[in-house]
């Protein structure tokens, strides 16, 4: 069924539910004070992910983010991608990429489950066929991790993230009191259409410093990839936000170069802006057409294995 759903739950309470409709997450409710409490956007019917343009908790693919004028060069190869109405570049893997498709549910049990998909040469304009699986496990107390493994068999890019909005002070209110920290010295410097310039800006006495844990206040818009410090491919500190109100902590992990995080000021109904923040693990924006960004193909015989790791934590457990 393609809207079928699979809960995730540890024994302190912290579940997570996930959906076949773009191998989402549907759900995230931890216990706190007493009361379970919702800390991520969500569909009340699954079935809206097949034509969401806002990929509420959805596996992104097969690129993240931008891709200049709707185009990647892979080799001496340079491909036209399929792009929505209106769009000046290829967002989030096409107008049916990864997050409006049913994935095949494989392997699961009371803490974790597996979704498969096919992604075949030419889908979206991106060569290459692509099996992809999206592994969610989550531990005690409240850990929630996700494995994106992928295989080819032609050279293609790949950049895979989840598109989850998150809100820790529980409710509807609008994610500003939140505080976020961003472990990054240097971020992506963008044009107009938000395709980065190819240059790397440092953080340093920018707005885009985020390296000591600050409010998030209404002017605060970001829409912003950055640089995650550390040996690239290892999983490690990347952010952490927390919500003064209700207590709630989330400390993010990757193994991926970057994150981007989105302040949803263009949510829209049934949401509002400012609802849910988005921290996205995944490949540097546009990197395949950037001669100076490290590179994001993937090759046969060389396996994609990238993990996140979501630590939620309460300030009285």
């Amino acid at each position: 069924m393609p809207n079928a759903t699979h809960r995730l739950a540890t024994a302190a309470g912290f579940t997570v539910d996930t959906v076949s409709t773009g191998a989402a997450i549907s759900r995230v409710t931890l216990p706190v004070a007493g009361r379970s409490a919702d800390v991520a956007l969500r569909y009340t019917n699954p079935i809206l992910h097949l034509t969401d343009r806002q990929f509420i908790g959805s596996t992104i693919g097969r690129y993240a983010n931008r891709l200049a004028n709707g185009t990647v060069v892979i080799g001496s190869h340079n491909y036209s991608l399929a792009m929505s109405a209106g769009d000046l570049h290829c967002l989030h893997g096409g107008p049916v990429g990864f997050g409006r498709r049913v994935w095949k549910q494989d392997a699961a049990s009371s803490n974790a489950v597996s979704y498969r998909l096919r992604s075949v040469d030419g889908d979206q304009g991106f060569p290459g066929t692509v099996d992809v699986t999206a592994q969610y496990r989550v531990s005690e107390p409240a850990t929630l991790e996700i494995d994106y493994l992928a295989t080819t068999d032609a050279e293609t890019v790949i950049s895979l993230t989840n598109h989850s909005y998150i809100n820790l002070h529980g409710n509807r209110a609008m994610i500003d009191g939140h505080q976020l920290s961003v472990n990054a010295d240097s971020y992506l410097p963008v044009n107009e259409a938000l395709i980065p310039t190819g240059d790397y800006g440092d953080v340093t006495n920018s707005r885009y410093d985020y390296r000591a844990r600050k409010a998030i206040c209404g002017g605060d818009a970001l829409d912003t990839c950055f640089i995650i410090n550390g040996p690239q491919q290892s999983l490690r500190y990347a952010a952490q936000l927390v919500s003064p109100a209700s207590g709630i902590t989330l400390t993010l992990y990757t193994s991926l170069p970057a994150l981007q995080v989105y302040t949803g000021d263009y949510l829209r109904y049934p949401f509002c802006a400012r609802a849910g923040l988005c921290l996205e693990p995944q490949q540097l924006p546009d990197a395949p057409n950037q001669p100076l960004f490290p590179p994001a193909t993937l090759k046969p015989g060389e396996p994609y294995h990238q993990k996140t790791r979501y630590v939620f934590t309460e300030a009285n457990a």
